[in-house]
């Protein structure tokens, strides 16, 4: 599922005076509150993997990964499995160290910005990743613990 909404680059880019990673990411957390999502915390480290940010809504914990590229053809590039492994260890660690949190379904969605336009695009990708399998064969568990 992907939903999607512009901005002029032109909100993007002048006088912020943060780089554009973090500027983009404020714009991805604007973007899930104006549908709803509360935003738990963002640039969240722990378990040796960073949470670009952590919603919830209704039921689900959204674990969201915020990519911005230039080239829209780097947007195509998914995301590595180390990447995806780092993600998933964070949001471990954050579920563990909210316990309150472990009854919600987890899912890993990725926010795209693609900036190679006069105007800047936002993607939502819905469950665009799952958690790579442990290397126990135990099959994935949509259930961060």
């Amino acid at each position: 599922l992907r939903n999607g909404v512009t901005v002029p680059t032109h909100v993007l880019w002048h006088g912020s005076g943060i780089d554009t990673g973090q500027h983009d990411e404020h714009l991805a957390r604007r973007y899930l509150q104006r549908r709803g999502w509360l935003i738990l915390t963002r640039n969240w480290c722990g378990a040796g993997g960073e949470i670009d940010i952590v919603a919830r809504r209704r039921g689900i914990l959204a674990i969201v990964e915020v990519k911005t590229r230039a080239d829209a053809q780097q947007l195509l590039e998914p995301i590595s499995l180390a990447q995806r492994a780092r993600i998933s260890r964070a949001a471990r660690a954050f579920v563990q160290r909210h316990p309150h949190l472990n009854r919600l379904a987890v899912r890993f969605d990725l926010i795209t910005v693609d900036r190679s336009g006069l105007v800047a695009r936002l993607d939502h990708i819905v469950n665009a990743f799952d958690p790579p399998v442990r290397r126990t064969g135990a099959a994935p568990d949509r259930r961060v613990s």
